[in-house]
């Protein structure tokens, strides 16, 4: 009896370090911050806090480098320059607003127009009928829409040149956060090294590196509701919750 005993105290000790084993394992340095108007983070795994700092500040300042340059709120970036100079003229940019254009429109045409980066006439709109629970009224939607369309806006590629055919105002925003995904895994890439990482940027997540990952796929038909999951080990992969 008192070996039984002692037995099940051995393996309730050991059961407690493979517990504590397992939770310093999933140890991870988490830095959060506030980018492209909504919570993102970086979180380390098995990192010693300077290392897991210099990764994230990393993945962080690239960031901000490219929100600052081309989210439509930010007044001195390049997006900003181009609504403000290309109806009329051209405007010379550069290679990375120019892949980023490129994208926005190839997205516009796939989807015969309802993917436009020229609509913040709508945007108001849309922020009015949600939070008043009502659909706007159609002469108002008429209105708006006559002054969008990525149609009006004409790009010389060889020459690097953009230019507006009507006021309009582009807003890149629908691809800006997927691309700040593909650019934290280039920082990644750079300084993680064996360090599994996981980055979030509003619904949007990306997991690098070797680790045992597991995520939920939202149902977005059903509240809380899960279509299933998916586990991986080691590589790379990036998805959108559809949640901001």
């Amino acid at each position: 009896m008192l070996l039984e005993r002692k037995m099940a105290l051995l393996a309730a000790a050991l059961a407690l370090l493979a517990g504590c084993a397992r939770k310093k394992e999933e140890a991870a340095y988490l830095q959060t911050g506030f980018v492209m108007s909504t919570q993102a983070h970086v979180k380390v795994y098995g990192a010693p806090p300077e290392e897991g700092k210099r990764i994230a500040d990393a993945v962080f300042a690239e960031w901000k480098r490219v929100d600052d340059e081309y989210s439509f709120g930010s007044p001195y970036g390049s997006v900003a320059h181009v609504n403000g100079k290309a109806y009329g003229e051209w405007v010379r940019v550069d290679d990375e607003f120019l892949a980023l254009l490129a994208k926005s429109m190839e997205y516009f045409r796939l989807t015969d127009g309802a993917f436009d980066i020229t609509f913040a006439p709508l945007w108001p709109i849309w922020k009015e009928a949600a939070s008043s629970r009502k659909m706007p009224p159609k002469e108002e939607i008429a209105r708006a829409l006559s002054s969008m369309g990525s149609r009006h806006i004409m790009v010389d590629h060889p020459r690097k040149l953009v230019r507006f055919l009507k006021p309009v105002q582009i807003n890149m925003g629908g691809v800006l956060r997927g691309y700040c995904m593909e650019r934290g895994r280039l920082a990644l890439e750079r300084t993680a090294g064996a360090y599994p990482v996981e980055l979030k940027l509003g619904g949007n997540i990306l997991a690098y590196g070797k680790r045992d990952w597991s995520y939920s796929a939202p149902d977005p038909f059903h509240e809380g509701g899960s279509l299933g999951s998916f586990r991986f080990d080691e590589g790379f992969i990036m998805y959108s919750s559809g949640r901001d």
